[in-house]
C-alpha cells in the first residue's frame, strides 16, 4: 500500500488528533498500535528516531511534545509505506476508532478525500461495525493474457492496453479507460482470427471497427462448444450467445461513454470497472480457450 504525501500527512494528522476529528493521543498509545500491528521493530525513542533529522531537533518547537509527536508519526509511516505494514497499522488504529472519535464516519469520510486519489478507501462494514481498506486491485478482476508467454503476434499491444486500463482508471481517466478496455480486447480477437485463418490457409481481411462482425467471424474459428457434449454443449451454446450481448454493451459503453466518441454523459469508476472487469473476464476466457484447444493441442 502506497500513500502519496498528501495522504501521509492527512493520516498524521488523524492519528495525532490534529484534524479536530479525533482526540489526540500520546506516544505509548501510538507505539501500542505500532506493536499490535506488527511493526514493532521501528518502535524506537524520539532521540533515535530524529538522530538522522538535525533539522527537526533544531526547531524551535522541538520543546513541545506535540510537535514531536507529529514528527514522529510521520517518520513512522514513511518508513512502512509503500508495503502492507502500512496497511496493518491503519486496521488497528480503525479498530480502536471508537475510542478516539465520537464520528467515526466523519474520519473516514475526510481520509478517502485523499486517499481516492492513491485508489484507496476506507469503507465501514455495516454487519459487524468494522473498517477494511478497498483498494482498485481488490476491484480489478486479475488479467494473464498467455500470448506473453509464448511472444505471439500482437500480444505486447494487448498487454499495453490491459496496462492502460488499470492506469486510467487509477488517474481518473475512466472514459480512457472503457476506450482501452475495447481496444484491448479487439486486438485479442483480431489476433486470434488472423491465426485461425492463416492455419486454414484463408486470407485475412482487414478489421473494419465494427466488433459485432468480428465476433461473428471468430467466435466460429474457435467454437466454445467443442469437445462438449449433452448439457455441457447447450451450456456453452448460451455462454457465446451471453458473451455476443456483453460485447454488444460494451459497444454502446464506448460509444455513449468513451473518448472515442462525443460524449453523451460522464463514465463514473463504476462503468470504467465494469467495463474494464467484462473485458478481462472475457479475454481470460477466450484466451485460454483457444490455447487449449488450438495451440497446446497442436
Amino acid at each position: 500500500m502506497l500513500l502519496s504525501a498528501i495522504s501521509l500527512e492527512k493520516l498524521t494528522n488523524i492519528i495525532t488528533g490534529y484534524a479536530g476529528l479525533t482526540s489526540k493521543i500520546n506516544k505509548s498509545e501510538i507505539d501500542a498500535i505500532t506493536y499490535t500491528s506488527g511493526n514493532e521493530d521501528i518502535i524506537c525513542t524520539y532521540e533515535e528516531c530524529f538522530a538522522d533529522h538535525p533539522d527537526i531537533i533544531n526547531n524551535p518547537l522541538y520543546s513541545k511534545t506535540e510537535f514531536k509527536q507529529e514528527k514522529y508519526v510521520r517518520l513512522q509511516l514513511e518508513k512502512i509505506n509503500g508495503t502492507s505494514r502500512i496497511h496493518d497499522f491503519i486496521i488497528v488504529y480503525f479498530k480502536h476508532i471508537y475510542d478516539y472519535a465520537n464520528e467515526p464516519e466523519e474520519v473516514a469520510e475526510y481520509l478517502n478525500r485523499y486517499f481516492d486519489t492513491d485508489v484507496y478507501s476506507i469503507e465501514k462494514i455495516e454487519s459487524t461495525e468494522e473498517y477494511k481498506i478497498y483498494s482498485l486491485d481488490d476491484c480489478l478482476v486479475n488479467y494473464n493474457c498467455l500470448f506473453k508467454e509464448s511472444e505471439r503476434g500482437n500480444y505486447i499491444l494487448i498487454n499495453e492496453h490491459n496496462e492502460k486500463c488499470f492506469n486510467k482508471i487509477k488517474s481518473g481517466d475512466y472514459s480512457g479507460a472503457i476506450t482501452n478496455s475495447r481496444s484491448l480486447l479487439e486486438q485479442l480477437l483480431c489476433e486470434i482470427r488472423a491465426e485461425r485463418l492463416r492455419a486454414q490457409s484463408r486470407r485475412v481481411s482487414g478489421y473494419n471497427g465494427d466488433i459485432g462482425q468480428l465476433v461473428e467471424e471468430t467466435f466460429p474459428l474457435i467454437s466454445f462448444q467443442l469437445g462438449q457434449v449433452g448439457g455441457a454443449q447447450r451450456a456453452y451454446e448460451k455462454l457465446e450467445n451471453g458473451f455476443k450481448d456483453l460485447i454488444s454493451g460494451l459497444a454502446i459503453l464506448r460509444i455513449g461513454m468513451s473518448d472515442a466518441h462525443s460524449i453523451t454523459y460522464v463514465p463514473t469508476q463504476k462503468d470504467a470497472i465494469l467495463a474494464v472487469n467484462t473485458v478481462k473476464t472475457l479475454s481470460n476466457f477466450i484466451v485460454k480457450h483457444y490455447f487449449e484447444k488450438f495451440v497446446n493441442a497442436v
